[in-house]
């Protein structure tokens, strides 16, 4: 039986400690990007049920107004979330692109992140703290009142997607 064993290259500066922080630091943010896959997987979820509801109401409905307007939350915070012009290079970048681009960064150089790398992270953890907030607000307050109006035009209530409904259907794919 022959034992094949991994060893960094011989002529790479990079310490053991340099190499466990950039291993660290890249895991962090694939679990980010997994983060923020399922809260923008959950916003385009409620979209589509919304859009469902409001093609079954005609267009003078009371229920209407307030669903329009949580169908523009929604958009808005979706925007916010990955870029959404058409093209190829358009330049906007939203949190998605940033947390990519960092990953990619971080994962293809094997030596220790920068500063400015460990710094920028961190910036971008919050950012997504802030959005996963964003998607409790607007699953919780904000879906209340517009399954009250759905339910005024006797309809199926709206229901967000789950971490744990996600996370199946990605084992599924």
């Amino acid at each position: 039986e022959s034992r094949v064993s991994l060893v960094p290259d011989p002529r790479a500066k990079y310490t053991a400690e340099d190499r466990a922080l950039q291993n660290r630091t890249a895991l962090k943010l694939y679990g980010m990007l997994a983060d923020l896959t399922y809260v923008a997987d959950a916003v385009i979820d409620l979209r589509k049920q919304l859009a469902e509801r409001m093609g079954q109401l005609i267009p003078e409905a009371p229920a209407t107004k307030p669903l329009q307007g949580y169908a523009d939350k929604l958009d808005a915070f979706r925007n916010t979330l990955s870029a959404t012009r058409e093209g190829a290079i358009t330049g906007e970048e939203q949190l998605r692109e940033k947390l990519g681009y960092l990953y990619g960064a971080v994962n293809f150089h094997d030596g220790r992140p920068t500063g400015s790398q460990l710094d920028n992270m961190a910036m971008l953890e919050e950012q997504l703290a802030a959005a996963k907030a964003r998607l409790e607000a607007l699953t919780a307050r904000d879906l209340q009142a517009a399954n009250a109006a759905i339910l005024t035009a006797r309809l199926v209530p709206l229901a967000p997607m789950t971490r744990e409904d996600w996370e199946k259907k990605q084992e599924g794919k």
